[in-house]
């Protein structure tokens, strides 16, 4: 969303980090038990951490990785993974990092990209620690949430139709 994300805070290396960091935990919730070995450093840490969040939690990921497309909202997003948490169908998002404001946005695009084709009863960010200790929950669900996330949408494409958007300040 234009303006919403801080872009200062996110380096080349940390795209790799959260990159490997997804494929790993895609890998997990698949069933794929990985080779200690083969596992960088940097991302070593916050694979232990969400394995002890998922255990602690008991979450069964029920998928991992999908693109949702939705013509209607004329939107295309790629949810991390939906699972079962304690008896609900939650959206699961990975952040290395505390959640920011525009997170719970982003999240809420997921859910109704999601929620066209199947049940969805809540939206979470799972920030892994680099430390490995357990990985913090954040519910990221708000009463507002969907009418925040129209209003953005609507806002982006007024100054998509104005001609306001320039190169990349689209990210």
């Amino acid at each position: 969303a234009v303006g919403a994300i801080d872009k200062r805070h996110y380096t080349e290396q940390g795209r790799q980090v959260g990159s490997a960091l997804h494929k790993g935990i895609e890998l997990i919730n698949n069933g794929v038990e990985l080779d200690p070995a083969s596992i960088d450093q940097l991302v070593a840490p916050h694979i232990a951490s969400y394995r002890k969040w998922r255990e602690a939690t008991g979450f069964v990921p029920v998928w991992s990785e999908r693109e949702f497309k939705s013509e209607r909202l004329g939107l295309i997003g790629h949810p991390d993974c939906l699972g079962t948490l304690r008896g609900r169908r939650v959206i699961i998002d990975l952040k290395k990092y505390a959640p920011e404001p525009w997170h719970r946005l982003q999240l809420e695009y997921y859910r109704m990209l999601v929620k066209e084709r199947e049940k969805v009863d809540g939206i979470a960010i799972i920030e892994t620690k680099a430390t490995g200790a357990m990985a913090v929950e954040h519910d990221a669900h708000d009463a507002t949430g969907s009418d925040d996330a129209i209003a953005a949408l609507r806002w982006y494409r007024w100054l998509e139709r104005a001609g306001k958007l320039k190169g990349k300040d689209t990210a």
